[in-house]
C-alpha cells in the first residue's frame, strides 16, 4: 500500500467520525427515547396479559383475535353472555376453620380447593418402609372439579361453566359469599358456612336471570381424586368407592372395578365420595336433587397413579332460585353419621344383612364399651375374646366330650377298620352303628363352629372398617386397622407381599398346632381319608398369605383366639374330662335299646345303597 492509499484511508475514517459526532441526539432526545421503548413495552405486555385472560378463561377453545380492552369484552360477551365481566379477574383463597376443620376456598369458581381435617393424619409407608406422616387432607387434588353449568342465554351454547368464572367474595367469621356478577341484575352466589366445631358444612345456592325455561337445568359435575390415606393403600383402594341414596335406598358402585350407574329420572338424596375411613358428601336441602349419571374409575394394576380411584357425579339441580345443601366433609364415624337420619352410616363397610347388624349393634358398642373401660383397642379385643369363649364354652364342653367319646372308642373303631380295611364304605357303615350303640354323635362337635361363623365373618368385615381401630397400637402393631410387620424380604411374593406380618404368622403357627394336637387326641377320619390329614395342615398356611396384608386387628383376634381354644380344650380334656368315667357311662348307654333316628336311618340307607352299586360296578 503505497501513502496516497494511506492518506485516503484516514481522510475517509475522520469524515465519518466528524458526521457521527455532528448527528449526535442530544440528551433531551434520548430520554424522549427511552419513554417511548418503556410506554411500548408496557402495550406489549398488556397486550400478551389480555391474551392470556382470554384465552384461559375460553378454554383455550377460542383463537386471540385482538388484545384491546373493547374487543376483547365482545369476544368474552359472546362466550360469557351476562357472565362476561366475571369471566377474568385474579384468584383469591379464603380460609374458614373450627376446632376441627379448615376448609380453603378458591374464587375461581366460587369452590373448596382443599380441606385438612385438624385432628387425622395421612400415614403412608415410604420407599425405604418408613412410615411417612402428614397432615390429613381431602378435596385437594388439581384435578378435581365442583363446576355448575349455567344456563345462560346469548352465551355460547347458552351454557356457562361457573370453574370459568372470578367470583367476588365476602367474608365473615364462619361464612364465605361467592357471587359471580352479571349484566341487568343477572348473578349466581354461593354461600358456605362452617359451625363451630363438626364437619358440617351449610351450603347454599342462589341466583337470578338464568334462563330456566323448558328442560333448562343449572347441572352439578363433581369429580372427586381418591387419595391414599393409609399405609395398605391396596387395601384402603377396595374400601373406596362412590355411594348414593335415592329415594328407595342407599347404593353404591363397585369397589373393584370402573362401574357406571344411569340415574335420569331418579330422584337423589345424597352423593357420598367414600375412602375407607373418610368420606366427602353432598346432601339436599328441602328439595331432592335430579340424579343424572354416578361413575367410579378404577385405575388398572399397571397404572402408575397417585390416586385411588376417581369418582364422578352428574346431577341436575332443583329448579328453584334459592337452592339450600350441605357437605360433610370428615371421618367415617358411624354416630356422627347416623345423626344425620338419613342412611349415611350405611356407607361404613360393616356389611350387609346378618354380618352388618351384629356389627353395628352388638360388636362395635361392646368395642367402645371395653375400650373405655381399659382404654386400650388391643386389650378390648382380649377381653371381647374371653366373653365370647366363655359364652361359648358350654357348647365347646359338649364338643369336647364327643371328641372325647370318640377317643374312649377308638380301640372298637381300629378294630372296625381293620376287619373292613380294602371295603371304606362297609368301614363308615359299621362305624355309625358302633356311634349310634353307644349313643355318640360324631357331629356334635359341629355346634359351636357354626354358632361362632356368623361373628367370625362379621369381625372380617369389622376391624378395616370401623375407625375407631385406625392408628391405635397394641404390643408391635402401631395400626390395628392396617397390616404390622416385623421384616421386609428383598422380594415380593405374589399375593403375600414383601413384608412379614408377625401377627397373622403366629396364628398360622398356633392353628398348626391345635390341628396336630386334635388328630393326636381325636378320631378326625383321617385314616380313611388321608388327605383330610395334609389339609389341617395347609389351610392355616394358605391363610397366611392372606392374611398377611389383612388388617392386625382381625389377626390379632384369630391368634389369641386360638391361644384361648387351646387353653380351654387342654384343660377340659386333661382336668375336667375323666376318661374312665365316660367310659363307664358309655357300657351304661351300649345296654339299653336304641332307637335310630330318621336321620341316622337315612344315613345308613345311603351307606349301604352306595355300597350295593359299587358291587354292581365291580361285577
Amino acid at each position: 500500500m503505497d501513502k496516497k492509499q494511506i492518506i485516503g484511508f484516514v481522510l475517509i475514517f475522520a469524515l465519518l467520525m466528524a458526521m457521527q459526532y455532528l448527528n449526535k441526539p442530544t440528551k433531551e432526545q434520548i430520554a424522549q427515547k427511552k419513554m417511548q421503548d418503556s410506554i411500548a413495552l408496557v402495550e406489549k405486555q398488556k397486550s400478551i396479559d389480555t391474551s392470556k385472560i382470554i384465552r384461559t378463561n375460553l378454554n383455550n377453545n377460542l383463537q386471540v383475535i385482538s388484545a384491546d380492552d373493547s374487543i376483547a369484552n365482545t369476544q368474552l360477551s359472546g362466550v360469557f353472555g351476562a357472565f362476561a365481566q366475571s369471566a377474568h379477574g385474579t384468584e383469591k383463597e379464603v380460609v374458614l376453620e373450627n376446632e376441627d376443620l379448615e376448609i380453603t376456598f378458591t374464587s375461581k369458581g366460587g369452590k373448596i380447593k382443599k380441606v385438612w381435617l385438624k385432628k387425622y393424619e395421612k400415614w403412608l409407608e415410604g420407599a425405604d418402609h418408613k412410615l411417612d406422616k402428614s397432615p390429613l387432607e381431602l378435596l385437594n387434588d388439581s384435578r378435581d372439579k365442583f363446576e355448575y353449568i349455567l344456563p345462560v342465554g346469548g352465551a355460547r351454547n347458552n351454557k356457562v361453566n361457573t370453574s370459568n368464572l372470578y367470583f367476588n367474595v365476602d367474608k365473615s367469621e364462619k361464612t364465605v359469599i361467592f357471587i359471580a356478577k352479571g349484566t341487568n341484575g343477572t348473578y349466581f352466589s354461593q354461600t358456605y358456612t362452617l359451625r363451630d366445631k363438626g364437619f358440617h358444612v351449610d351450603y347454599n345456592v342462589s341466583h337470578s336471570g338464568l334462563d330456566l325455561t323448558g328442560d333448562n337445568q343449572i347441572k352439578l359435575i363433581w369429580d372427586v381424586y381418591l387419595q391414599k390415606l393409609e399405609k395398605a393403600s391396596q387395601y384402603e383402594k377396595n374400601y373406596s368407592t362412590l355411594f348414593f341414596k335415592t329415594i328407595e335406598e342407599v347404593d353404591y358402585l363397585s369397589y373393584t372395578s370402573s362401574d357406571t350407574e344411569e340415574m335420569k329420572g331418579k330422584k337423589i338424596e345424597w352423593v357420598a365420595n367414600l375412602n375407607q375411613f373418610f368420606n366427602s358428601t353432598l346432601m339436599k336441602g328441602d328439595d331432592y336433587f335430579d340424579g343424572d349419571k354416578f361413575e367410579v374409575e378404577v385405575p388398572g394394576k399397571n397404572d402408575n397413579v397417585d390416586y385411588l380411584k376417581i369418582c364422578k357425579s352428574r346431577i341436575d339441580m332443583p329448579n328453584k332460585a334459592n337452592i339450600n345443601m350441605s357437605f360433610y366433609i370428615g371421618p367415617n364415624e358411624y354416630d356422627n353419621l347416623k345423626a344425620y337420619g338419613s342412611d349415611l352410616e350405611m356407607t361404613i363397610g360393616f356389611g350387609w344383612s346378618i354380618f352388618g347388624a351384629i356389627n353395628r349393634h352388638v360388636i362395635r358398642p361392646m368395642f367402645l364399651f371395653l375400650s373405655g373401660l381399659v382404654g386400650s383397642m388391643g386389650l378390648a379385643i382380649i377381653i371381647l375374646i374371653f366373653i365370647i369363649k366363655g359364652l361359648l364354652y358350654p357348647l365347646n364342653y359338649k364338643m369336647l366330650l364327643s371328641s372325647t367319646k370318640m377317643a374312649v372308642l377308638k380301640p372298637e373303631i381300629q378294630r372296625i377298620k381293620d376287619k373292613y380295611k380294602d371295603d371304606s364304605q362297609q368301614t363308615q357303615i359299621k362305624t355309625m352303628e358302633l356311634y349310634r350303640k353307644y349313643g355318640v354323635s360324631p357331629f356334635g362337635g359341629c355346634l359351636p363352629m357354626i354358632l361362632q361363623m356368623p361373628i367370625w365373618f362379621a369381625l372380617f368385615r369389622f376391624f378395616p372398617a370401623a375407625i375407631e381401630f385406625r392408628q391405635q397400637s397394641f404390643l408391635w402393631a402401631p395400626d390395628l386397622s392396617s397390616y404390622e410387620s416385623i421384616a421386609y424380604l428383598p422380594f415380593s411374593i405374589p399375593m403375600y407381599g414383601s413384608h412379614v406380618s408377625l401377627f397373622a404368622l403366629l396364628w398360622g403357627i398356633s392353628s398348626v398346632i391345635y390341628a396336630h394336637y386334635n388328630m393326636k387326641n381325636m378320631d378326625m377320619g383321617t385314616q380313611q381319608n388321608p388327605a383330610m390329614k395334609y389339609m389341617q395342615y395347609l389351610m392355616p398356611i394358605f391363610f397366611i398369605v392372606f392374611f398377611n396384608s389383612y388388617a392386625s386387628g382381625l389377626t390379632v383376634y384369630m391368634f389369641f383366639s386360638n391361644l384361648f381354644t387351646i387353653a380351654q380344650t387342654i384343660i377340659t380334656k386333661n382336668v375336667i374330662l375323666d376318661e374312665k368315667k365316660i367310659r363307664e357311662k358309655l357300657e351304661l348307654k351300649k345296654a339299653k335299646p336304641k332307637k335310630k333316628s330318621k336321620f341316622a336311618q337315612k344315613l345308613e340307607e345311603a351307606m349301604k345303597q352306595q355300597q350295593l352299586e359299587k358291587g354292581k360296578k365291580g361285577k
